[in-house]
């Protein structure tokens, strides 16, 4: 069976570029735009909440490995203390959203139009807040002094621990 990553291969790295921190990322976030496609692709409700679920999943394991390993690592290498801050409320805003999704249990014709609804909100923020990372964060991080190597094998580690955790 094919991985998501051999399906959908990542737009951001040719075989040939070596991974960073910053490009372990921006294919996840790669990712979560084929959730987003996917899910207004979808020809079902129980479609929708599948990939959602899916998407959430995913969603989880990459805020937890920006926050506990990237954005502090990051954040001693830049000075630009509000991108972090800005990052960490976008994603609890995100994390709000999640769990408001994980708690519904629509219903009817008005309750799957709110989920999606919620859904299209969640996929606004997550999307803003990609593009602030690749955009104006990543540059700098990329620029700076930090230890790469060493930052994406703690990156690889967590992140597999996380999604063995999620599983």
């Amino acid at each position: 069976m094919l991985s998501f990553e051999d399906e959908f291969p990542s737009p951001n790295r040719s075989a040939a570029m070596p991974m960073t921190p910053t490009l372990l990322l921006a294919e996840d976030h790669d990712r979560f735009k084929e959730f987003f496609q996917q899910f207004e692709d979808a020809q079902s409700f129980s479609e929708k909440v599948e990939i959602f679920r899916r998407f959430a999943a995913e969603l989880k394991v990459h805020s937890k490995l920006e926050e506990e390993i990237f954005y502090p690592e990051a954040r001693a290498a830049i000075d630009d203390e509000e991108i972090f801050d800005e990052s960490v409320q976008e994603h609890h805003v995100c994390d709000l959203l999640v769990a408001e999704l994980e708690n519904m249990n629509p219903t009817d014709e008005a309750g799957e139009k709110e989920f999606e609804a919620k859904f299209k909100v969640l996929r606004e923020n997550v999307e803003h807040h990609m593009d602030e990372e690749e955009l104006e964060m990543f540059p700098e991080v990329d620029e700076s002094n930090l230890d790469a190597p060493v930052l994406l094998e703690k990156m690889m580690r967590k992140k597999e621990e996380l999604q063995h955790q999620a599983a």
